[in-house]
């Protein structure tokens, strides 16, 4: 038999009688929860019951971190967080957090225990030492699963809020195409299918991210200005399928102009998009008006560009690059024309300068020493004196 009674603004303590013990004493279940009024306290009541009449409830005194982290899975993570988001963190959870925390009691996972366990926690499948990032997306995921510990009462204080985040050093990007490269790469798209060099177009002349690119529609083209308007994204989502969702900053939500043929591509891709809908009639797609999408109409998987462009370098002999990689190219690119690093900042939609001149700063000076070298080319009197 269970009962409810309140223990302060919208937290209620639930009880449950098991009756008494061999020796006569009277056997209680307890728990603390969070709930608006005593109808929803009594709703989780009959949970609760249920799991101690079956044996599927642990005291939060002696929840095992593996066992709290099925959990945490089913009740935080399905609902909270994004597919990809999802990956990683399980990615974490398996190869780092389980092998070091798994068979401890959640309750006995203490700040020095966490600290000397991010200081000579080694690299996944080799010996050696993990990148600062590794280390930052290690301590997030541990830190989130303590801090759900902390919220459902599992414990009193999340010790890894009192440690700090892991210095994360500055990331360089080099992996990006050369001029030549683009150029030799803008001729061979020539050649592929209209949607997929559009793609490719909004990666390398706009600076889109793939998950924009994927969620443009037909009217965020506006071919008499030239210009493109980004408003929303498309990640993945479960079951196979892509999720909409708003881009990943305030300030990825942007309004950027591209070069003309990139704008007559896109125009030609939206007529293209037209004259399909009305051949394929009902089988089409009739929710959303997708630019860069299948021939019913439906936006791709966001993996599906991924695949498309590793067998496109494959066949054409060109230096393959992640595709986000084409993303920062634009950027390169921007910032070797002697274009602003604010205005390219904007352009890539970085939520500050700060983001750019942290990423691209080694190139932001190379193009500075490139300029100077071009003055001194022109101006130098001593040149114009022989």
């Amino acid at each position: 038999m269970g009962s409810v009674r309140q223990r302060g603004d919208d937290k209620w303590e639930l009880r449950v009688d098991l009756g008494r013990d061999g020796k006569g004493k009277r056997i209680i279940r307890t728990k603390t929860v969070k709930a608006k009024n005593k109808t929803a306290a009594n709703k989780l009541l009959l949970e609760y019951e249920y799991e101690v009449m079956t044996g599927s409830y642990q005291a939060p005194e002696k929840i095992k971190f593996a066992d709290f982290v099925t959990e945490w899975k089913e009740k935080y993570a399905r609902k909270i967080l994004q597919e990809s988001t999802r990956e990683l963190y399980d990615s974490v959870i398996k190869n780092y957090l389980i092998p070091e925390f798994g068979s401890m009691v959640v309750k006995d996972i203490n700040a020095m225990r966490v600290i000397h366990f991010l200081d000579n926690v080694k690299a996944f499948k080799k010996d050696g030492e993990l990148s600062s990032s590794t280390k930052r997306d290690i301590y997030r995921v541990l830190r989130n699963v303590m801090q759900r510990a902390e919220d459902w009462e599992v414990i009193k204080n999340n010790p890894v809020k009192k440690i700090k985040m892991p210095k994360v050093e500055t990331m360089k990007v080099d992996n990006v195409y050369s001029i030549a490269e683009v150029k030799e790469l803008t001729e061979k798209l020539q050649h592929e299918y209209l949607h997929w060099k559009c793609f490719i177009y909004l990666a390398l002349y706009g600076g889109l991210r793939r998950s924009e690119a994927l969620a443009l529609e037909l009217d965020s083209i506006d071919t008499e200005k030239g210009t493109i308007t980004v408003s929303k994204a498309i990640v993945r989502g479960e079951k196979g399928k892509g999720k909409v969702k708003e881009p990943k900053t305030k300030k990825s939500g942007r309004t950027l102009s591209v070069p003309q043929f990139v704008v007559e591509s896109l125009f030609l891709l939206s007529k293209e998009v037209k004259i399909n809908k009305i051949k394929m009639g009902p089988s089409y797609n009739q929710k959303e008006n997708w630019l860069i999408c299948n021939e019913y109409g439906h936006a791709y998987y966001p993996t599906s560009p991924n695949k498309w462009w590793k067998k496109f370098c494959l066949r054409n002999d060109m230096r393959y690059i992640a595709i986000h990689d084409l993303r920062h190219t634009h950027v390169s690119i921007c910032l070797y024309s002697g274009i602003d690093p604010n205005t390219t900042s904007k352009r890539a939609g970085h939520s500050s300068i700060k983001t750019t001149i942290d990423i691209y700063g080694h190139q932001i000076i190379e193009a500075d020493q490139d300029a100077a070298a071009k003055l001194n080319e022109q101006f130098n009197p001593r040149k114009q004196v022989n």
